[in-house]
């Protein structure tokens, strides 16, 4: 990234049936989400496989919008050891009647390990801000010294236009090189 001098691997989700590549087809019910998604050991052993050939850091992300952000969120929430920045744009957290959120209220609470970083970016669009809204008590339980995280709104964006405005603006968030005034790690 030219306005970054850190080279990291980044995971950009795309499917052609996202709802079936990356959503869980059973109900998240408490003693269910230890387990996580049986896509995710396949996209991620695969792709980890990847970064030997290529020089990066060992800084990891994961990016997704919609169902992909839903995708992106629930690895967050199931196997927080996986990245280290998680980057979500109208993640589809109204899936499966927002099972996620209570399962992220727990988890979340008993996060461990080294610190991670969530950026969520929320269009106008009322069936993705209201979940959203609710998702955030269950960051706001999270220890902030083991989870970094922020939730923004785009409300001149459409779950249609959310990706690329919002892509752009959170990339150079989390990538900036450290240093820079509110921007990068924090």
């Amino acid at each position: 990234m030219p306005w970054s001098d850190r080279v990291s691997w980044l995971v950009l989700l795309t499917g052609v049936l996202t709802a079936v590549d990356v959503t869980f087809t059973r109900s998240l019910h408490a003693q269910e989400a230890v387990a996580a998604s049986a896509t995710q050991p396949l996209v991620f052993g695969e792709t980890f496989a990847m970064t030997s050939r290529y020089a990066v850091t060992a800084e990891s992300g994961i990016i997704g919008e919609s169902l992909a952000g839903l995708f992106v969120v629930e690895t967050l929430v199931l196997e927080p050891s996986l990245f280290d920045h998680y980057l979500a744009f109208d993640p589809s957290l109204w899936w499966n009647a927002e099972g996620l959120t209570p399962v992220a209220a727990t988890r979340l609470r008993g996060l461990r390990g080294p610190r991670k970083q969530l950026a969520m970016v929320l269009s106008s669009e009322p069936t993705i801000v209201a979940p959203g809204e609710r998702f955030r008590a269950a960051l706001a339980a999270a220890d902030t010294t083991l989870l970094s995280w922020r939730m923004s709104t785009m409300p001149a964006e459409t779950h249609a236009t959310i990706y690329h405005p919002a892509a752009l603006a959170t990339l150079r968030l989390v990538f900036a090189p450290p240093g820079e005034k509110g921007k990068g790690r924090n």
